[in-house]
């Protein structure tokens, strides 16, 4: 997969929004091209943004702002995720193994989380934006079952990844749909796709569990060299 691959499986989406006449869509992508560069692509696919209309982009400016709380939401899913991401990254290629205190030192590493958002792509399933703060479950799950399933397992097999992590189980259900893993892959389980990459379910990191983490990432570390 290319760029090019990518911005082509974009424009498949744009032209369903278009003929379907579909107002509300979030997309999102690599927020830098340093992605298309990085030793190790790693895709976190979460569930729902908040409080969004319209064709939206989740571009650089607007995961920043997630990652920095700039709207005083008290919502630490992006800098968490980022973490996560950071620490397998540290894990694959410097062989540093992951614990409280790396998680603690990464956490308010604002470059290197910055860094890491460069590096990977921060994908949220539901392409429509919650317009209420409580997480919509049935929504996020429905994205399993829907038209533009497809193209958004599309738009994610473009960015060529070799770890998919997906958080929560509503995303989990999600992602089991759009990419019609048969066996279906379960809560907290790890599995290689037929086209060699590695997906990785975890609970939603809305709140730190270093240990579970600290797991999830030797197991997915352990998976990739297999």
């Amino acid at each position: 997969m290319s760029k090019e691959q990518f911005l082509k499986a974009r424009q498949d989406t744009w032209n369903y929004l278009r003929e379907n006449k579909v107002e509300n869509h979030m997309f999102h992508g690599p927020v830098s091209d340093q992605f298309w560069n990085s030793k190790i692509r790693m895709i976190a696919i979460n569930m729902e943004s908040y409080g969004y209309d319209g064709h939206c982009e989740a571009d650089r400016a607007m995961l920043t702002d997630w990652l920095y709380d700039a709207g005083g939401t008290d919502t630490r899913t992006v800098r968490y995720t980022l973490a996560i991401l950071a620490a397998l990254k540290q894990r694959i290629i410097d062989g540093n193994s992951p614990s409280y205190e790396k998680f603690q030192e990464i956490y308010i590493n604002n470059d290197l989380l910055e860094r890491t958002l460069d590096e990977t792509v921060y994908y949220n399933i539901r392409p429509e934006s919650n317009p209420n703060k409580e997480q919509d479950y049935a929504a996020i799950a429905a994205v399993g079952d829907s038209l533009i399933g497809s193209l958004l397992w599309g738009e994610i097999q473009s960015f060529d990844p070799q770890i998919i992590i997906v958080s929560g189980q509503a995303g989990l259900t999600a992602l089991n749909g759009i990419a019609s893993l048969n066996p279906p892959l379960h809560f907290r389980e790890s599995m290689r796709h037929s086209d060699g990459f590695i997906i990785q379910s975890i609970a939603h990191p809305s709140r730190p569990n270093y240990e579970a983490w600290s797991s999830t990432i030797e197991q997915i570390t352990s998976k990739l060299k297999s």
